[in-house]
């Protein structure tokens, strides 16, 4: 006998942002490390989204060499849309990207210098860090990270569909990331 496999990486990269998100971080290290991964996770899920919207309906060609935020565009463009990126979910989408690329293409551990009220701090050896760890990568980000990929998710598929259908764990949250039939 032979099988069909199937994986979506969107669903396991939600359900694992979901499953962090259902358990209480140990200590502050462990909510920034899972803040980090999560943010990760979210990232690469709703670009798994798009990814497979731009294949299955726009056809669009050499679709990887647009950046994250042009693929969302087309996307909304092909259903007669535009993305203002200054207003909820795209506004947090936009920050999401930031992150994810600020984590993704880390260059130094030294990311600057804080004084004693948490500010960061400019001078001839230390610039301002793009991403604060302490606010980007916490357990309410991560919460908003997910809300807003989910939100905005469905905003894509909507754009190339009339409904959910097999996207429809953007509403309920049940995430099957393997099919096997």
């Amino acid at each position: 006998m032979t099988f069909n496999v199937y994986f979506y990486a969107e669903q396991a990269y939600l359900s694992h942002v979901k499953k962090v998100l259902t358990t209480d971080p140990v200590n502050y290290d462990h909510e920034i490390e899972s803040g980090a991964l999560c943010a990760i996770s979210s990232a690469a899920a709703i670009e798994a989204i798009a990814n497979a919207l731009i294949c299955e309906y726009i056809k669009l060609e050499k679709f990887d060499d647009l950046r994250i935020e042009s693929k969302f565009e087309e996307i909304v463009k092909f259903g007669s849309g535009k993305i203002v990126w200054g207003v909820s979910p795209w506004q947090d989408v936009a920050e999401l990207i930031r992150v994810r690329n600020w984590l993704v293409h880390f260059k130094n551990s030294n990311i600057g210098l804080l004084n004693s009220e948490g500010r960061w701090i400019k001078d001839e050896y230390n610039k301002i860090p793009k991403i604060t760890p302490s606010i980007h990568l916490r357990r309410e980000k991560t919460a908003r990270y997910y809300q807003c990929v989910r939100e905005a998710s469905k905003i894509l598929v909507l754009s190339c569909k009339k409904q959910l259908d097999e996207y429809n764990f953007l509403e309920n949250e049940e995430y099957q990331p393997t099919l096997v039939g």
